[in-house]
């Protein structure tokens, strides 16, 4: 069930307490407010609700932490380029990032950054393979959170 208070002449905060999960919010509206209640409140009564608590608290950097202990060991054919790729995004500037903050947009303005499509020398060009694989070890991050969380 959900709380709607006012809270001054234009801003009204809903409290849901739903299944052990809580949120608040503030809208400028009443009618935003139960629009969003209704909508939360589905969200975590269905299947739909994932709490990203944890992977908002977690970096790329831990994740990869995670990955190296857990996942590198048991592929020990593959385990150098693997290490090459995790030493790689850990030492990017996503590095301190929260897997949640990290979207497809920003590693499309990183992938233009190395690239450098508009400063590119005459003949000199990035292979679309290590883009392939340097993409690849860094876009399965939400996959790793969602492993850690279980």
């Amino acid at each position: 069930m959900a709380t709607i208070e006012a809270r001054g002449s234009h801003q009204f905060r809903v409290k849901v307490r739903r299944n052990g999960v809580s949120q608040n919010k503030t809208f400028e509206t009443r009618r935003a407010a139960e629009d969003w209640a209704r909508l939360f409140v589905g969200k975590v009564s269905g299947d739909d609700f994932v709490d990203r608590s944890r992977a908002r608290e977690t970096t790329l950097s831990k994740a990869l932490d995670w990955y190296e202990d857990v996942i590198v060991p048991k592929t020990p054919r593959s385990s150098k380029v693997k290490l090459g790729l995790i030493r790689y995004w850990r030492n990017s500037r996503f590095g301190d990032w929260s897997l949640v903050s990290l979207h497809p947009w920003d590693l499309m303005e990183w992938r233009r950054e190395v690239l450098d499509e508009d400063n590119a020398e005459e003949g000199a060009q990035v292979s679309s393979r290590l883009m392939r694989r340097e993409m690849s070890s860094g876009c399965s991050g939400r996959a790793w959170a969602k492993r850690m969380s279980s």
